[in-house]
Parts: C-alpha cells; structure tokens; sequence
C-alpha cells in the first residue's frame, strides 16, 4: 500500500523545519503559529514532524521542542552536537530561532 502525498499543512511544517538553522530551536506552537496564525494546530504539527521522520532520516526533529522547552527523548544528543545547551532538562530560551 503506497503512502498517500503529503498535505500541504504538512509540507509546510516540513519547510519550516527544514529552515530553522543549526542550533536553533523552534517549539511546536511557534510553527503552528507561522503557518495558522494560532498555536491550535501544535498536535498536527507534531504529527507531520513524526511523519517525515519516519521517512526521512536527515530531518531535523530534533530543533523543535515543547512549548515548556523540553525535548523530544532522544533530542539531546542531537541538540548538543549543536552548541545547544540543556539546562534541567530544558533548552534555554535564547536558543529560539525569532
């Protein structure tokens, strides 16, 4: 059974993903924000990111965490292998790509 194509929400978290630069973060809400305009759509955004992901093993989940600034398990190695620091189990707040 083939995969059906993306939707163009999801292509659009995909870009938006796809452009946060090399240690920087961006939470879920931040790119619901951009594409929406509201944080409404955060749970789809996380679902297009598990999507990609498990098709595409050179997107870079790991630069989008929650909106309590923690990230996904498995994200701090990634995270670190940037320059980015985690602090209490949270990236601090001037690693937001804004």
């Amino acid at each position: 059974m083939q995969k059906a194509n993306k939707s163009d929400f999801a292509c659009k978290v995909v870009n938006e993903v796809n452009n946060i630069p090399k240690g920087k973060i961006l939470t879920y809400g931040d790119i619901a924000i951009k594409i929406k305009g509201n944080k409404g759509s955060s749970q789809a955004v996380g679902q297009a990111i598990k999507s990609e992901t498990e098709s595409n093993n050179t997107f870079p989940w790991w630069r989008v965490v929650f909106a309590t600034m923690k990230p996904k398990e498995g994200a701090e190695k990634y995270l670190k292998n940037e320059g980015i620091f985690i602090h209490n189990g949270k990236v601090q707040h001037h690693f937001l790509d804004k």
